[in-house]
């Protein structure tokens, strides 16, 4: 394998924090409860509008008060996305053992680009993790191999020469759109029924070197 493109959330970095906080002030703004923490693993993964309409519940059929919703939690969570951050286990290690081995590493999410870019970047210069490809206009969000794909292009090298690793069935889904073999671990957001489909599943990141 020449490269490894990871899924962010729940996979290299516990975001839940910061997507609870900033969201729970968008609930709060227009008159709704807040949500826990089990909601929003299991409400994120196919972006940030999906997430806020999970959120209001049946007023999601109102298209204009999602979007309204939606403004106000990006605006609320560019400014507190490191709420709560923490890398998991094991990880920087990983990056690390990866590099040496001459692996190329990206990071591919349906988190909002802008976001994705600094919480990655707080953690992983340029040396350690090259490309970076968030939820953007350029790019439908995944499962759709589009963006996907296009980090592959930059990194020059082909899916069958790449692992997709991520948390949820989501990400198997991704890897099955660009022809990639899927890893998919366990101490994510994603619940275990989904994992059936995966190539590989794993439970600790330093696994991932034993594939290579």
């Amino acid at each position: 394998m020449k490269a490894i493109i990871f899924d962010l959330d729940g996979t290299l970095i516990d975001t839940i924090g910061g997507i609870g906080f900033a969201a729970n002030l968008a609930l709060k703004k227009f008159g709704y409860a807040p949500r826990d923490r089990d909601f929003y693993v299991g409400a994120i993964g196919n972006g940030a509008r999906i997430l806020i309409a999970k959120a209001i519940g049946t007023d999601s059929a109102n298209e204009t008060l999602v979007t309204t919703v939606l403004e106000y939690f990006l605006g609320e969570y560019e400014t507190n996305w490191n709420v709560d951050l923490k890398m998991y286990d094991g990880i920087s290690e990983l990056i690390d053992n990866l590099l040496e081995k001459g692996i190329k590493i990206g990071v591919n999410t349906n988190k909002p680009n802008v976001i994705a870019q600094k919480i990655v970047r707080s953690f992983f210069n340029e040396d350690k993790i090259i490309e970076i490809v968030g939820s953007q206009k350029a790019f439908p969000n995944k499962p759709n191999p589009t963006g996907t794909l296009q980090m592959l292009q930059n990194l020059a090298v082909s899916p069958e020469q790449s692992f997709y690793v991520g948390d949820s069935i989501v990400d198997i889904q991704t890897a099955k759109n660009c022809g990639m073999p899927s890893i998919i671990c366990t101490w994510g957001y994603g619940e275990e029924k989904d994992f059936n489909d995966a190539n590989f599943i794993i439970k600790h990141a330093s696994e991932i070197l034993k594939l290579m």
